[in-house]
C-alpha cells in the first residue's frame, strides 16, 4: 500500500492556490501545444486565429463541464470548483464548431473535422493532467484493494481509480500519436483516413477504458456514493452507448473509405 495525503493547496513559483486552477492551467497549456504543433505544419496556418478558437473552445469546456457538473449534484452553477469530464468535451465540441461556423464562416466539413482532429489529438493529455489533480485534490473514492499500488484513503486500502484514468488518458495519447501520422510513408502505413477520425477513435478509446475503471469506483464526489442501474452506475451507461454510437460511425466509416475521404490538407 502506497501512502497517500490530499493536497488541498498547491504552490508553484510561488504563487498559492487550490489544485483546480493550476490543473486547468497546466491542461489548457498542454492541448494548445499539441494544436499549434500540427497547424503549424499546415500552409493555411493563421498564428492570429489561435485566440478566437480556445477562447471558444475553452468557454464551451468550462459551461459545458460546469453544467453537466450541476446536473449530476445539484450544486450551483456559479461555485469555482467542480467539473465533470463528459460535459468538458461536449461543450469543447459545441464551442470549436461556433468558432468554425459563426467566425470562421466553414462550410465545408472537412474543414470542422481536421481542426478538432488536431484538438483530438491533445485530449488524452487533458485527461492526464485533469485526473492527476483529481488524485491529488481527493476526488474519487475507489473500491477496497489489498495490491501493492493501493492508497489509504477513507478508513481503507483502495484503488487508486483516479490514478487509472490519468493513466488511461496518456496511453490514449500516445496511441493516438502513433497510428494517425501526418504522412503515410513505405515504412509507415498508419495515418489519417477520413475526417473527424482521430477525435471518434479518442471517444472510442476513452469511453472503453472508462467504462472498465468505474467498476472500481464507489463515488466521483465527496459525500456521494454511487447509484447502480441493472448493475452499472450513470457514467458507464453513458460510456456504454457513446462507445456503441461511435463504433457504428467508425465501422461504416471504413466501409466506405475510398468513396468518402477528407485529408488532414482539406479546406
Amino acid at each position: 500500500m502506497l501512502p497517500y495525503t490530499r493536497l488541498n493547496n498547491i504552490e508553484i513559483f510561488g504563487v498559492p492556490g487550490g489544485v483546480e486552477p493550476w490543473v486547468w492551467i497546466l491542461w489548457a497549456i498542454a492541448l494548445i501545444w499539441v494544436y499549434v504543433h500540427y497547424s503549424k505544419k499546415e500552409e493555411d496556418y493563421n498564428p492570429k486565429d489561435n485566440f478566437k478558437l480556445f477562447s471558444f473552445v475553452f468557454l464551451g469546456i468550462l459551461i459545458g463541464g460546469k453544467i453537466w457538473y450541476s446536473i449530476v449534484t445539484g450544486s450551483t452553477l456559479f461555485s469555482i470548483n467542480g467539473y465533470v469530464s463528459f460535459g468538458m468535451f461536449l461543450g469543447g465540441a459545441l464551442g470549436l464548431i461556433s468558432y468554425l461556423l459563426f467566425v470562421k464562416k466553414a462550410r465545408n466539413l472537412c474543414s470542422i473535422t481536421r481542426e478538432g482532429d488536431k484538438i483530438a489529438l491533445g485530449a488524452g493529455l487533458v485527461v492526464f493532467i485533469i485526473r492527476i489533480g483529481c488524485f491529488l485534490d481527493g476526488h474519487m473514492l475507489g473500491k477496497v484493494s489489498n495490491l501493492p499500488w493501493s492508497i489509504y484513503k477513507a478508513g481503507a486500502s483502495r484503488h487508486p481509480v483516479a490514478l487509472y484514468l490519468a493513466l488511461s488518458g496518456l496511453l490514449i495519447f500516445f496511441v493516438l500519436l502513433f497510428f494517425f501520422r501526418e504522412k503515410k510513408t513505405d515504412k509507415n502505413k498508419f495515418g489519417k483516413r477520413f475526417g473527424a477520425e482521430v477525435g471518434l477513435w479518442f471517444l472510442l478509446l476513452y469511453c472503453f477504458n472508462r467504462f472498465w475503471i468505474e467498476f472500481l469506483v464507489i463515488a466521483h464526489y465527496d459525500n456521494d456514493i454511487e447509484n447502480i442501474y441493472l448493475g452499472l452506475n450513470p457514467s458507464q451507461w453513458i460510456t456504454l452507448v457513446i462507445f456503441i454510437f461511435i463504433f457504428i460511425i467508425i465501422y461504416s466509416s471504413y466501409i466506405k473509405i475510398k468513396k468518402n475521404t477528407c485529408s488532414l490538407t482539406s479546406k
